[in-house]
C-alpha cells in the first residue's frame, strides 16, 4: 500500500492523464450530442415519411369516395403491401376491408365517430402500426400502416449509436493521450539535454529552432539559468584555484622553516616529535592543495581534453610502474592485465592520474599478503578500467556518496595513511570529462571493486 501511494499520486498529477480525461469528457459531450441529434433526426424523418404516405393514400381514397362518388370496392383496397384499409358506414358497420384487417387492427382500436383526422400509434399482436381515422360524407375511412421495418431500422440505429456513444469517450481519451504524449515530446527532449549537463558541459544551450512556440520562453529561461550557472561555476573554480595557489607558497615556506629547525638537531626528543608531526601535517596539506589545483584545472569547461588513441596495455603498464616498489614494501601483490588489442581514446595524463588514485587507495588500505588487480576490458561499447582489492570494503552509506570531495570512510585512518578525501572525486571528474562514469561495488570483509567506464570512441 505504501509503495503504490506515490505511484497513484504521480498518476493523478500527470498532465498527460488530465488532458486525456478532458479529451474523453469532451468526446462524451460532443458524441452524445451528435448521437442524440442523429437519432432524433432519423426518427423524425421516418415518422414524417410514414405519415406522408398514409396521408397521401387517405386523400386519394377521399377523392374517389367523395369527388368521384365511387362506391366502396375492392380496387380501393389495393394501396400497397404495408397499408391496410377499412371503410365503414355512419353506423360503424364495415363495408369493405383489407383481408386480415380485423385480426391485425380490431375495429375497437379506432375512435368512434371522429370529427377530424385522428392519428395513433397502436401496436397489435407484437406488430407496430401507424393508425389514421377520418370521416367522409357517407361514413368513415380507416388506414393502418405497418411500421415493423421502420421500428427494426430504428432499433439497429439505436444500438449502433449507443455503441458509438459508449466507445467514443474511451477512444477519444486514448487518442488524446497519444496526441498529448507526442505534443510533450519536445519537453522530454529538453529534459534529456538538461540531464546531460555536467560541470564540463555547462556551455550546452537549448536551441529554440525545433521547439514549439509555447516552449520558447521556457528554453530562453533555461539558457539564461545555464549562463548564470556557467558564470558562477567559473568564478568558483577560479576561486578554488586561486585559493589553493595562494596557500601553496606560505605552506611551502613553513615546511622549509620546519625542515631547517629539524636539521639543526638541537631539539629535545619531544620537540622533534612535535615538529615531525607538524611536517607530516604540512605534507598532507600540500597534497590537498595540489589536488585542489588539479580539480580546478580539469573541471574548467574551457579546458579541453587532449584526446589521443591509447593502447590499454600501455596505459596500465605506465600506471602500475610507480606502485611496484610501494606494493612490495606493503607486502601487497599487485597484478594487472589488459585484453589484447584493446584501445580507447582519451587524455592519457588524466587517465593515468585516475588509475594512480585508485591504485594508491587500494594498495594503501589492502591488508598485507592480499592481492590488488588492475584490469582493462571491453564491455559492449565501453572500455572498463577496474581496480579490485581484498580489503575491508566500503559501507553502503559511503558508496552512495562516492565522488564527493573530502569523503572518507575513516577519518583517523585517512589521516594516518595520507588520504585527503579528494582521490575518488578526481577519478569521477576525469571519468565524466571523458563522457564516462564511476561505479563502485563493495563486499564487506571481502574487498572492493571500482570501475571507470569510458566510451570506446
Amino acid at each position: 500500500m505504501w509503495s503504490s501511494r506515490p505511484r497513484a499520486e504521480r498518476l493523478f498529477k500527470s498532465l498527460t492523464l488530465r488532458l486525456a480525461l478532458i479529451f474523453g469528457f469532451l468526446g462524451f459531450l460532443v458524441i452524445g450530442g451528435v448521437v442524440l441529434y442523429t437519432y432524433s433526426s432519423v426518427r423524425h424523418a421516418i415518422h414524417t415519411q410514414v405519415d406522408k404516405e398514409v396521408a397521401v393514400t387517405a386523400r386519394v381514397l377521399l377523392h374517389r369516395l367523395e369527388d368521384d362518388a365511387e362506391a366502396p370496392n375492392k380496387e380501393m383496397l389495393d394501396v400497397g403491401e404495408h397499408l391496410s384499409v377499412r371503410i365503414l358506414d355512419p353506423a360503424g358497420e364495415v363495408l369493405i376491408a383489407t383481408p386480415f384487417m380485423d385480426r391485425r387492427v380490431p375495429t375497437g382500436a379506432f375512435p368512434s365517430a371522429p370529427k377530424e383526422w385522428v392519428w395513433e400509434d397502436e401496436p397489435q399482436g407484437g406488430a407496430p402500426f401507424r393508425l389514421l381515422t377520418l370521416p367522409y360524407q357517407k361514413g368513415y375511412l380507416q388506414l393502418a400502416r405497418d411500421t415493423s421495418a421502420e421500428v427494426w431500422l430504428m432499433q439497429r440505429l439505436r444500438t449502433a449509436l449507443l455503441w458509438a456513444f459508449g466507445l467514443a469517450p474511451v477512444l477519444t481519451a486514448l487518442a488524446g493521450y497519444g496526441l498529448v504524449r507526442v505534443g510533450l515530446r519536445p519537453i522530454d527532449e529538453v529534459a534529456g539535454i538538461l540531464e546531460r549537463v555536467r560541470p564540463e558541459t555547462l556551455t550546452t544551450r537549448i536551441k529554440g529552432e525545433a521547439l514549439p512556440t509555447e516552449l520558447l520562453p521556457l528554453a530562453g529561461a533555461i539558457n539564461r539559468a545555464l549562463e548564470r550557472l556557467q558564470s558562477s561555476f567559473a568564478r568558483l573554480s577560479e576561486l578554488n584555484g586561486d585559493l589553493a595557489h595562494e596557500l601553496r607558497t606560505p605552506i611551502h615556506c613553513i615546511r622549509l622553516e620546519v625542515e631547517q629547525i629539524l636539521s639543526k638537531g638541537n631539539l629535545s626528543e619531544a620537540g622533534e616529535e612535535t615538529h615531525a608531526g607538524i611536517m607530516e601535517s604540512l605534507e598532507h596539506l600540500s597534497l590537498v592543495i595540489e589536488q585542489m589545483l588539479f580539480l580546478s584545472r580539469f573541471e574548467d569547461p574551457s579546458q579541453g581534453l587532449e584526446r589521443k588513441d591509447l593502447e590499454a596495455k600501455d596505459l596500465l603498464r605506465s600506471a602500475v610502474a610507480p606502485f611496484e616498489s610501494f606494493s612490495e614494501e606493503s607486502k601487497v601483490h599487485l597484478h594487472w592485465e589488459a585484453e589484447a588489442g584493446l584501445s580507447l581514446r582519451g587524455d592519457g595524463v588524466l587517465l593515468r592520474r585516475a588509475l594512480h588514485n585508485l591504485l594508491a587507495n587500494a594498495v594503501r588500505h589492502a591488508p598485507p599478503g592480499t592481492n590488488v588487480h588492475l584490469r582493462a576490458r571491453a564491455e559492449g561499447a565501453e572500455v572498463v578500467l577496474e581496480v579490485e582489492d581484498e580489503g575491508a570494503g566500503m559501507p553502503a552509506e559511503l558508496i552512495a556518496k562516492i565522488g564527493r570531495r573530502f569523503l572518507r570512510s575513516d577519518a583517523s585512518r585517512s589521516a594516518q595513511t595520507g588520504g585527503s578525501g579528494l582521490g575518488l572525486a578526481i577519478v569521477q571528474g576525469i571519468a565524466r570529462a571523458h563522457g564516462g562514469r564511476l561505479e563502485v561495488g563493495s563486499f564487506p570483509g571481502q574487498g572492493c571493486v571500482i570501475q571507470v567506464k569510458l566510451p570506446r570512441t
